[in-house]
């Protein structure tokens, strides 16, 4: 009897579970996450580019952006399968994002490796562009999705819009944790709102009167182990990359080693089209020759390299060069404005590109593996 009455109840509980699980929701909100932010160093880090500045950070402040949204795949919904969870997904973040989020932080979808990321992003939906005419060094992995930076750990990379120095970039960038670093490594955030407020209004209005010229030193794949054009325009022939170029409204000049110098111009703000808003979209910090200055690849020759013979390099639209203390403001507004974000392996972070910018801290140790997919192309 005694037996009976156990298996009757056990039956009922698993009968409750299941009823509960059934209309479990597919996700919820995290609130907590404030609390589980490490402590970023940050002035006089090394290969970090203006750490030095007197207005520097000395580290990252803790704190969660009213623009910032985290959640958690509930139990039940991780059992499904990825690519339909992507499905299921896409409705509820075009509500986030239309409900002015920039930056949603998924947590607990079942990823451990790329196939996965690839299968979500699929799932998600959202139209995906390739990385042609890019300066970051990264890597393709498939069709979809890419390295999110192949730079050497100890550098730091500077808060940025992607593509943001381009005519054409992604609308969403979506960055997936396989694994983790022993140290360092973290992902911190900035949005844009946040910098046009704080940037100083004298520097603003040069920059909104003049725009920004980029330039590019870009090597042929024989003579560097770095950037090339090859691997920038996506082809080995000379010819396509000057129509690939001449698409982009760049000018160009050929070396006789086979290396290429690009130049153009950028305005330094962005309209948004359903509101008319400005916003600040350029990559003038993480295309600044000081920017190598602070490169474990270009440390040693700080000093006797000049400005136009960096990877990179930009300057006014009319030729001046930007002021070092106009530098080293824009870039301690962004750290002082960053908030500070750990991704941990199987995390998707689904960014606003137009409104919020990406970074990475420099690590030790570990095999710290970021994967991102590019969607939804615009134009400026």
């Amino acid at each position: 009897m005694k037996i009976r009455f156990l298996f009757l109840h056990l039956k009922k509980i698993i009968k409750e579970t299941k009823r509960s699980m059934s209309s479990e929701p597919l996700f919820t909100e995290i609130h907590s996450l404030c609390q589980q932010q490490p402590t970023i160093k940050c002035q006089n880090r090394k290969f970090l580019a203006g750490s030095t500045s007197k207005d520097f950070p000395e580290t990252l402040p803790k704190f969660v952006h009213h623009d910032f949204k985290a959640i958690k795949i509930t139990h039940k919904h991780r059992c499904q399968d990825i690519k339909r969870l992507g499905v299921a997904m896409r409705p509820a973040l075009d509500s986030m994002f239309k409900a002015k989020k920039s930056a949603v932080l998924i947590k607990g979808l079942p990823i451990s490796v790329g196939k996965d990321f690839h299968d979500f992003v699929e799932g998600c939906a959202y139209k995906a562009m390739t990385y042609e005419s890019g300066s970051g060094f990264r890597a393709a992995v498939d069709d979809l999705v890419y390295t999110a930076s192949d730079e050497p750990p100890p550098f730091s990379i500077e808060p940025h819009n992607e593509m943001s120095y381009l005519s054409k970039f992604p609308q969403k960038i979506i960055f997936c944790c396989l694994s983790t670093a022993d140290k360092g490594g973290e992902s911190p955030i900035v949005f844009n709102r946040d910098l046009i407020k704080k940037i100083k209004p004298e520097v603003l209005n040069k920059f909104r009167a003049k725009g920004i010229r980029y330039s590019r030193n870009l090597k042929h794949r024989k003579n560097t182990d770095y950037i090339s054009w090859q691997s920038t325009f996506y082809t080995e022939e000379e010819k396509e990359a000057e129509k690939k170029m001449s698409k982009e409204g760049f000018q160009w000049e050929w070396k006789a080693n086979g290396d290429v110098t690009i130049w153009y111009q950028q305005p330094a703000f962005y309209e948004l089209a359903n509101s008319g808003e400005e916003v600040w979209f350029n990559q003038m910090t993480a295309n600044h020759c000081s920017y190598y200055k602070s490169h474990p690849m270009f440390a040693d020759r700080a000093e006797d390299l000049p400005a136009h013979e960096y990877p990179y390099h930009c300057c006014y639209g009319d030729g001046e060069e930007i002021e070092n203390d106009v530098m080293d403001h824009i870039r301690s507004v962004a750290w002082k404005n960053a908030m500070s974000l750990t991704l941990l392996p199987g995390d998707v972070l689904i960014l606003d590109n137009l409104l919020c910018q990406h970074s990475r801290i420099g690590y030790e140790g570990g095999d710290r593996r970021i994967l991102v997919f590019l969607g939804e192309h615009t134009n400026r």
